[in-house]
């Protein structure tokens, strides 16, 4: 086992940068056994032999995993973690393009609390860190309050440009302003900020939703309960208590314009506690949004809505999703979308529900469990795990999409459980397991698209344990 510590040190305008020390552990040799591996004669001192998914170059041609006809998942033996106390590491993650033109792109992993520790009367301090791609190693690391690091996103500016942003959901300053979000270029500068004086909440979760116009930053408040709007032109007759709300912004000329805001259509609908920008559900011309709300008739369960992301003010549902089972809430615990659907180029959002609780031949029984849809709402498969322990919340907790070509895969994970999905007809097939360490959530963020290594990384937060772990996915490479 070999270990690196890396330090760095550098200071950016109105943020401290602090010396953070990360390990990086490779255990030499095979630690972890792949399931539906065949190892042919190799073993037996046969080599070479046929080449099979294992990370080998089975039949020594100097490629790895080359000229297979399903797509090649892995679990690698890697582990990113810091060297002291790393509870909270990996609690948020992001995929940055390649900054340094090396074929590979970059990460950003973020250190801090997790929802139910968040506490507004006594923020913390939280980190994000930039991993180079190719070595591992760090970068730089930006510290700063209230929690920074809770939610992290990267997009690219009106020119082209990468940055990054990152939220600090807890509260703020002598003026008890609760909440802040950071957008910083990937030079050290920080681009803009905002921050709104009101209940708990901002910047509980930000996405990238991508426009003809550019990336835009979906920046979410569920908690929101105003009746004057952030815009000019926007008031309530009354405030809507814990509506909720979305902010849009764009970046311009290095400043985060607020470009539109939607606001829960009525109390305790607590809209945007996850949203993601998806493709055009009703024909306008306009993507729309896929996000969680609840109804308002004070029902516990979470719901998926299909908004139209053309209006500004209040929300308008196109399609509403939920469970017939209980879910404990947990139902839209994470969202996605893709084309995976082997045998269709139709859109397809998934979401996923890590806890469901029903019966079984008339005993209790627990699932967790991710949904596919079309963005019209026509369902389609469904894809489960049995949780056998109260602990282990399995798939649905977390989902990323990876491109193999033509079509996507869907990944997906939760405490325990690492999975790889496609759908072949409207029906979900599973293409690859793996068990995870267990005892803390999880996290994905996917590079997407290969590198210059012809692998797709898929790198797991493990927040509870301080741990950060990676998949790859080589893609399949069929005859034309």
């Amino acid at each position: 086992m070999s270990t690196k510590h890396l330090y760095s040190t550098l200071s950016i305008s109105s943020l401290s940068r602090v010396v953070f020390c990360l390990s990086i552990i490779n255990i030499a040799g095979c630690s972890l056994t792949e399931p539906n591996v065949s190892f042919d004669g190799c073993l037996a001192g046969t080599a070479p032999c046929d080449e099979v998914c294992n990370g080998e170059d089975d039949d020594e041609d100097g490629n790895i995993d080359e000229a297979l006809s399903e797509a090649c998942v892995l679990l690698s033996n890697l582990s990113l973690s810091p060297s002291s106390s790393g509870e909270g590491f990996g609690r948020s993650l992001s995929t940055v393009p390649d900054l340094n033109n090396d074929g590979y792109n970059e990460l950003l992993i973020a250190t801090s609390r997790s929802n139910s520790e968040l506490d507004q009367e006594s923020p913390e301090v939280g980190k994000v860190a930039l991993i180079d791609g190719a070595s591992r190693e760090i970068e730089w690391v930006v510290e700063y309050g209230g929690d920074f690091g809770y939610s992290l996103v990267v997009g690219e500016t009106d020119n082209g440009e990468p940055y990054w942003c990152s939220g600090a959901p807890t509260k703020e300053g002598d003026d008890n302003r609760f909440g802040r979000i950071l957008c910083l270029d990937f030079n050290g500068g920080v681009i803009d900020s905002f921050s709104a004086q009101s209940d708990f909440g901002l910047g509980h979760w930000l996405s990238i939703m991508s426009t003809e116009r550019g990336d835009q930053l979906m920046v979410s408040e569920p908690l929101w309960s105003e009746a004057e709007g952030l815009l000019d032109n926007f008031s309530l007759e009354e405030a809507r208590f814990e509506a909720g709300r979305i902010l849009i912004f764009g970046l311009d000329g290095g400043e985060l314009t607020p470009q539109r805001e939607l606001i829960g259509s009525a109390s305790d609908q607590r809209i945007g506690e996850r949203v993601i920008g998806v493709g055009d559900g009703n024909d306008d011309g306009i993507s729309d949004l896929l996000l969680t709300g609840y109804s308002s008739d004070g029902a516990d369960e979470r719901q998926v809505w299909l908004a139209d992301g053309g209006r500004n003010g209040s929300l308008s549902r196109l399609k509403r999703f939920s469970a017939s089972e209980f879910t404990d809430s947990t139902f839209g615990a994470s969202l996605t979308s893709g084309f995976f659907d082997t045998e269709s180029d139709i859109e397809i959002l998934a979401f996923g529900a890590p806890f469901i609780e029903g019966s079984r031949d008339g005993e209790l029984d627990r699932l967790s469990r991710v949904y596919f849809t079309t963005v019209t709402g026509e369902p389609l498969g469904t894809n489960s795990a049995r949780i056998l322990e109260m602990e282990d919340l399995g798939i649905g907790q977390s989902m990323a999409t990876a491109s193999v070509g033509d079509s996507d895969l869907l990944v997906t994970a939760g405490p325990g459980k690492f999975r790889v999905l496609r759908l072949v007809g409207g029906n979900a097939e599973l293409i690859q397991e793996f068990d995870l360490p267990q005892g803390s959530s999880t996290v994905l963020s996917s590079s997407g698209e290969p590198d210059e290594d012809g692998l797709i990384k898929v790198w797991i937060g493990l927040p509870e344990l301080g741990l950060v772990k990676l998949a790859t996915i080589r893609p399949a490479e069929l005859d034309e």
